[in-house]
């Protein structure tokens, strides 16, 4: 019964998990925050309380919720994803830079907040890595 438990619990959370790629570049961008999950280099979902290996690291990836990785780059690269409902079947998303007045808004409609919210990540996650490397020029 507490694998079946289990089992439902994680499919009923995996809608707030980013996507094994998008925990890929965040872990290439500099998370390494403690996480409930992980996936497996082969894109499986593990929990953490259930492997306790001392090389986890080198065969797992981080699964942050995907509030954790909104709040990584407000605080990492400055940059804050808003999600915002146009009407019930209409989502968009924008892109605050901290500090600056203007924002950045994509060409976007999505017919989910899901949806919304899963391609302003995968933005954050382009603009991120312009910054990364702007650093390093």
């Amino acid at each position: 019964m507490n694998l079946f438990i289990l089992i439902l619990n994680i499919n009923n959370m995996k809608k707030e998990f980013l996507t094994y790629e998008q925990a890929k570049a965040l872990k290439e961008l500099g998370f390494d925050e403690k996480c409930l999950w992980y996936y497996t280099t082969h894109g499986t979902l593990i929990e953490e309380r259930w492997y306790k290996h001392p090389n986890k690291s080198s065969w797992t990836v981080n699964t942050p919720l995907k509030q954790q990785a909104f709040r990584f780059f407000r605080e990492k690269f400055g940059l804050a994803g808003i999600i915002e409902a146009v009407n019930k079947t209409h989502y968009e998303f924008y892109i605050l830079p901290l500090g600056q007045e203007e924002y950045v808004k994509p060409p976007n409609a999505f017919n989910t907040y899901e949806e919304a919210e899963s391609a302003c990540i995968d933005k954050l996650i382009e603009l991120a890595k312009e910054v990364k490397n702007g650093d390093n020029n």
